[in-house]
């Protein structure tokens, strides 16, 4: 009985996405648990993890004025979405899908 909850636990894909533009990652979630769900396979997520902000300070003036600066934002947003029980054609649907350029996607078997 334990072996077969040992090989439920290791039958998950674990899909993490980050984008620095909010609306292509809600529309890759939504890409992506359209698959999952035509598919008939069970998901969990998506999870929103901490948005990760970087500031950069850079001199207005490249000769004078060394204390007016102008600070600049970077925000990365991410999500993490777990599919529980795939099925072979949720693997290669995962394959072919088509995500816009401003996203990125890991996917751990």
């Amino acid at each position: 009985m334990e072996n077969s909850n040992l090989s439920k636990l290791k039958n998950k894909i674990r899909i993490i996405l980050r984008s620095y533009h909010y609306k292509n990652i809600i529309e890759a979630v939504n890409n992506i648990m359209s698959i999952a769900f035509k598919t008939g396979s069970v998901f969990k997520g998506p999870v929103p993890l901490p948005v990760i902000k970087k500031k950069f300070a850079v001199n207005r003036s490249p000769h004078s004025d060394k204390e007016s600066m102008d600070i600049f934002e970077i925000r990365i947003y991410k999500r993490l979405l777990d599919i529980i029980q795939p099925s072979p054609s949720t693997v290669d649907e995962l394959k072919k899908l088509n995500l816009s350029s401003g996203v990125d996607i890991n996917i751990i078997i």
